[in-house]
């Protein structure tokens, strides 16, 4: 046992050179301890209950770090058997507790799922040892605290029953509340040993030259092989004409005025490389359009959050098989399959309790209490704001009513770190580029910009600047290849910010008198588009005003979003109608 200790407490360069010794020598500690008294008691003498705690909240892998929560159950599961414990083993678990408590919060709902059922253990535990020789005769503060953690460990997983955007995490925890006798596990081992039970390589049988592993041609990837490189020219092709300002020129709406539901749509999203647009109603539903205003096949995707609204939504991985990550403003982030509709991971995202207070860096705040937007329509919302980052699989993080932005590694799904960016008002745009750099539209006018390159710390790059306008928080950023940022408030205000000195300019032309209820700016043909109470205003990113449509309708307009290469625009409206905008002079070649 202390060799593979030591194994353990080996430090590695990079997580995927020893994952998969990790995993199994995890998988070993976990099974030895199984029903295994003596081997618990050994375990304590060389700390690897310690070590394991380590793995399980700094490993990078989330398969090792479920191993490591599994063989935390199993070293509590053993505790349970009836044997008097030693004064060690009780302080022990409640280390243990305390850790896989916290660990609640992982990004993975693999490792989440293992955490709970080894929590389970520690509250069967409790209720089996305190009657115990061992609890009696222990010091009463140490009773004490020991039951302090057994509330926390109820509170943890009642919290989790009603907030976990899993609902194989709540169902579990609800089981757990319900009948604490009931036994509760998963299928984690069986899965780890099946995944290393199918070999790399392929065998044949020499007399017949038949594959004793035929299966291994008939997956997704070898039959996928040729349409995948069609869909990668197609996306060099799309890629390689974007548009430009003078495709701009005549924008006009195309027929496309559909009706989607009686729900309002909250955001739309227009898929770079595929012919078809992606709509989030206040039903918490997602509904899917071909550009002709058509339903899809398959039309509909219900998220199920119970009482939370959306409030993102991007593509992950549009250059292949799409996926789509959906923001609540629970702080939930879920991720679907675009084809099967099939949940692939969630989590939460924000949380004050752990979350900031365990992976707090860059300049720290006076005061912790977030200055809110003085404007009284700003108080009543509260909206999570989430930036994708295709190059860096990272998702940047954060709400208009908290002070920090929390960096997501989604490969290894965990939280890197947050970043403090002071009382201002709250976070409203998030922008990030494939250099590490990361900027945040705040609730008083000003921008934060880090850099997020080390995966340790973050580093101010613009300072904290005097609030501009609390009346006129940032509502979308741009970033161009010159190291400078392009804002735009929710009075219609353009400012541009120079990213190495902090300096920032407010654009000339002509402002708008009424607040911008919706605004986006095009990646590539340095257009924004700005939806007022009775105007959908086109301008450059000089300042610049193009041309604007004037009409009633667009008082009720709830979102826009631009295509990332296309001259296009759609448009949602508060009574559930879509309107789709387009520089093309013939709307069926679109």
């Amino acid at each position: 046992m202390s060799r593979v200790v030591d194994i353990l407490n080996t430090p590695a360069l990079s997580f995927r050179e020893t994952s998969a010794l990790f995993l199994w020598a995890t998988l070993f500690l976990g099974q030895a301890w199984r029903g295994n008294s003596n081997a618990c008691e050994k375990a304590v003498l060389v700390r690897a209950p310690d070590t394991l705690q380590t793995l399980l909240t700094t490993h990078d892998s989330p398969e090792v770090r479920a191993a490591c929560a599994y063989a935390l159950g199993t070293y509590l599961l053993s505790s349970t058997s009836g044997t008097e414990l030693s004064e060690r083993r009780i302080e022990q678990s409640k280390e243990a507790a305390t850790v896989l408590t916290r660990c609640l919060h992982d990004g993975s709902p693999l490792v989440r799922q293992e955490v709970l059922v080894a929590l389970h253990h520690f509250l069967t535990l409790f209720t089996q040892s305190t009657n115990s020789n061992a609890v009696n005769n222990a010091n009463r503060t140490g009773g004490i605290v020991y039951k302090t953690v057994f509330d926390k460990v109820n509170e943890a997983i009642r919290t989790v029953a009603a907030s976990d955007p899993s609902y194989e995490m709540v169902q579990l925890a609800e089981t757990i509340l319900t009948d604490l006798q009931q036994p509760v596990g998963t299928k984690f081992f069986q899965w780890c040993c099946g995944r290393f039970r199918v070999s790399n390589t392929i065998s044949r049988d020499l007399g017949s030259g038949i594959s004793q592993q035929q299966d291994v041609f008939d997956n997704d990837e070898g039959n996928d092989c040729f349409a995948r490189s069609g869909r990668y020219w197609r996306n060099h092709c799309i890629r390689s004409n974007p548009c430009r300002l003078a495709d701009f020129q005549h924008m006009r709406e195309i027929v496309f005025n559909n009706r989607t539901t009686n729900a309002s749509p909250l955001v739309v999203r227009l898929h770079p490389y595929e012919n078809y647009l992606t709509v989030a109603n206040s039903h918490s539903n997602l509904i899917f359009y071909d550009l002709d205003g058509q339903l899809r096949s398959k039309s509909v995707l219900k998220v199920g959050s119970i009482g939370s609204t959306i409030n993102t939504l991007d593509y992950i991985n549009a250059h292949d098989r799409t996926l789509i990550c959906i923001g609540t403003d629970n702080h939930a982030i879920r991720i679907y399959d675009a084809t099967s509709h099939r949940l692939i991971s969630s989590w939460i995202a924000l949380d004050d309790e752990y979350i900031h207070s365990h992976h707090r860096t860059g300049p720290t705040s006076s005061t912790t209490t977030t200055a809110a937007p003085s404007a009284t329509s700003l108080k009543t919302q509260r909206k999570f704001v989430v930036n994708w980052n295709q190059q860096l699989c990272r998702i940047y993080a954060s709400s208009t009513d908290l002070d920090y932005v929390a960096l997501w590694d989604v490969e290894r799904e965990r939280c890197l770190y947050t970043m403090d960016t002071g009382a201002s008002g709250g976070v409203f745009c998030l922008t990030s580029d494939i250099h590490g750099y990361c900027a945040a539209g705040m609730g008083d006018g000003t921008i934060r910009c880090f850099d997020t390159r080390s995966k340790e710390s973050a580093i101010a790059i613009i300072p904290p600047a005097a609030p501009l306008n609390r009346h006129a928080p940032i509502i979308a950023l741009k970033a161009d290849t010159n190291d400078r940022l392009l804002s735009i408030s929710n009075l219609g205000q353009l400012r541009r910010w120079d990213i190495e000195s902090g300096t920032n300019a407010e654009l000339s032309g002509p402002q708008t008198s009424q607040q911008v209820l919706a605004a986006d700016v095009h990646s590539t043909g340095n257009v924004l588009a700005l939806a007022t109470a009775n105007a959908l205003q086109f301008k450059t990113c000089f300042g610049d005003l193009l041309f604007d449509i004037k009409q009633s309708k667009f008082a009720q307009v709830s979102c826009l979003s631009f295509h990332q290469y296309r001259q296009l625009l759609a448009v949602g409206f508060n009574d559930g109608s879509l309107s789709m905008f387009t520089g093309k002079t013939n709307s069926s070649t679109v």
